[in-house]
């Protein structure tokens, strides 16, 4: 069952990134999009994947822990790095987390040694699990991280489509006991001012290249 998984979510990040690319069937296409490194692109590390046009996301209304709701106006102004896993999570998701942490440090430390510029950053945490993952529950999880991590959830059907729509795939997997884990992408997306997922960032996670990376994307699309 964990092989068939794991093969799944491989699978699902190989179709969006087919879709976003244009490219098809296209081994060459699909190559050229997972190194980051399309024509006229900027340089990036190889955990980097950016889209070759930014991706519009459809309407969605998550629950976000402060009870109020998040949608896409709520991504409007602002650079987004965004995770979606679960807090019952025993490695990926904190490790994921404690990364959006340290870009945040670093952030409001720049410039830095590699002179990159202060960005208007926002951090989200998404939960998959929304039966588990309570506003109480989120709002406790993020701010052991951050206080400046925003958390949300939204019901299955809503939180399917959203998943679907920014490129995630999840997977519940039970076990004994009648309880369960979820089985879920490992990429850190990337939305930009305007509410369009720009790029994501496979696994390891490195704070510093990453912030280096999104100050690169950022600068990019700008000039675009």
């Amino acid at each position: 069952m964990a092989i068939c998984a794991a093969l799944g979510l491989g699978l699902g990040e190989r179709w969006y990134a087919r879709q976003s690319a244009g490219t098809g069937p296209d081994a060459a296409g699909v190559a050229t999009i997972a190194t980051g490194q399309a024509r006229g692109a900027p340089q990036l590390s190889e955990q980097a994947v950016l889209y070759p046009a930014p991706r519009e996301l459809q309407p969605f209304v998550l629950q976000g822990a402060n009870d109020k709701p998040l949608g896409n106006a709520d991504l409007v102004g602002h650079w987004t790095v965004a995770f979606l896993g679960f807090t019952n999570c025993p490695d990926v998701c904190p490790t994921a987390l404690a990364t959006m942490r340290e870009i945040e440090k670093l952030s409001l430390e720049a410039p830095n040694t590699k002179g990159t510029k202060k960005l208007s950053l926002n951090y989200w945490f998404i939960s998959v699990d929304p039966e588990r993952d309570t506003p109480a529950v989120l709002r406790e999880y993020a701010a052991y991280f951050s206080p400046s991590i925003v958390a949300a959830t939204a019901q299955a059907d809503d939180m399917e489509k959203f998943a679907r729509d920014v490129g995630v795939v999840f997977l519940k997997v039970p076990q004994k006991a009648g309880d369960y884990t979820i089985d879920h992408s490992m990429q850190i997306l990337l939305i930009d001012p305007y509410g369009r997922l720009q790029a994501m960032w496979r696994p390891p996670h490195v704070a510093p290249v990453m912030l280096d990376d999104i100050a690169r994307i950022a600068a990019s699309r700008s000039r675009a």
